[in-house]
């Protein structure tokens, strides 16, 4: 782990994130300005060559760290999910997607010359690619870049919350977990950007903890996990708008130990009214697990993949032997936040994280969180 992690008290955590992690207002000004430029090109130039009828973006959703507020400096990654009228459902996007992404590669190549931007766009190794990926580097600022991945994709979801019957097209048609996770980019990112700053300030130290923990060439989650669970963290225990961030980070941590324990889901984009949709759920949920943090329906979000590979350094980071890290020389006391944040011993959580149980699954032991909350924080 970074030196200067190591070595950064607990009571200055904040101005650690604040100083180290949080992007400062020059590069956020000028990330703004790359996504205008690449959304203007999309909407204007991108498909200006091909002959009528000419394809229309019906609109672009920004997502990724830089959508949802909780970038970190030196580097920061934008999703662009662009909704095209020539995809008339959800296989017509599978279908046709690769020939859409070569497009626009070809006229992003014969355009960037234009910019004040380097632009190197990536390489797909598969045969039917579900994204262009490309960096966009500053000629003026040093070590700033931005990392794109522009995702062409189905309009799903016109507006507001997805009716049931959305769901039930996808059911009919699923193939692969996370095929069409594109299509519903806007929920997973509200979900986060409506935060407080405080928390998306935990979520910024956690990425930054996982970026220097992580191995080359292991399977790991996804950061959209860690964000899940650090926003789970947060609503099960303090939902204090100036929680300590030594503690935050000490409870999410402390979660990953537990991964094999967790299952978390969100039923705010989605219910257990329909049959259909309800049978499809309770079988997803009692899939065997190793971890699983949904805010889209289970069969929408990506595969999770397994905590193990950063379990030993995380491990690691809790032990007294690295202390500095989490206990800083006895600074916190790991049982007076395991109360306050709503963790106890023995914790086997599988949980709705908002509202009453409304799924019937059989299997293990399901200890809903809220009723240890509720203890903790009368």
């Amino acid at each position: 782990m970074a030196q200067d992690l190591y070595q950064t008290p607990a009571r200055k955590l904040d101005k650690f994130v604040f100083d180290v992690l949080q992007p400062d207002s020059t590069f956020l000004r000028q990330a703004g300005q790359a996504i205008d430029t690449i959304c203007e090109f999309l909407k204007t130039n991108c498909f200006a060559d091909r002959p009528p009828p000419r394809i229309k973006v019906d609109r672009i959703v920004k997502g990724g760290s830089l959508g949802k507020g909780t970038s970190l400096k030196g580097g920061s990654d934008a999703d662009l999910v662009v909704f095209l009228d020539c995809f008339k459902g959800y296989n017509d996007q599978e279908t046709n997607r690769a020939g859409i992404i070569q497009e626009i590669r070809r006229m992003l190549e014969k355009c960037q010359q234009q910019w004040h931007f380097e632009v190197i766009i990536e390489t797909s190794r598969w045969p039917n690619p579900r994204v262009l990926s490309f960096q966009m580097r500053s000629k003026t600022t040093v070590n700033e870049s931005i990392d794109f991945d522009m995702l062409p994709a189905y309009n799903a979801l016109r507006k507001g919350k997805p009716h049931s019957q959305v769901y039930v097209e996808l059911i009919n048609c699923y193939s692969r977990g996370g095929e069409f996770s594109t299509c519903f980019t806007e929920l997973q990112r509200d979900f986060v950007v409506e935060r407080c700053t405080k928390l998306k300030s935990l979520i910024r130290l956690v990425k930054y903890w996982y970026k220097q923990v992580r191995q080359r060439g292991q399977s790991l989650p996804p950061k959209y996990a860690l964000e899940l669970l650090s926003v789970y963290a947060w609503e099960r225990g303090s939902r204090d708008r100036a929680f300590k961030m030594a503690e935050g980070f000490r409870t999410v941590l402390e979660l990953i130990r537990q991964y094999k324990k967790l299952c978390i889901y969100w039923t705010i984009n989605y219910d257990f009214e329909d049959e259909l949709v309800a049978g499809f759920l309770n079988k997803q949920l009692r899939k065997p697990r190793s971890v699983s943090l949904h805010v889209l329906p289970p069969w929408l979000s990506p595969p999770m993949g397994v905590f193990t590979p950063i379990l030993l350094p995380c491990l690691a980071a809790l032990s007294p032997r690295y202390g500095p890290v989490l206990s800083w020389a006895g600074s916190i006391g790991w049982e007076a936040v395991r109360s306050r944040w709503g963790l106890h011993h023995g914790m086997d959580v599988l949980s709705q994280a908002q509202g009453d149980w409304r799924c019937d699954c059989s299997w293990g032991p399901r200890i809903s969180a809220s009723h240890h909350i509720k203890e903790a924080w009368p």
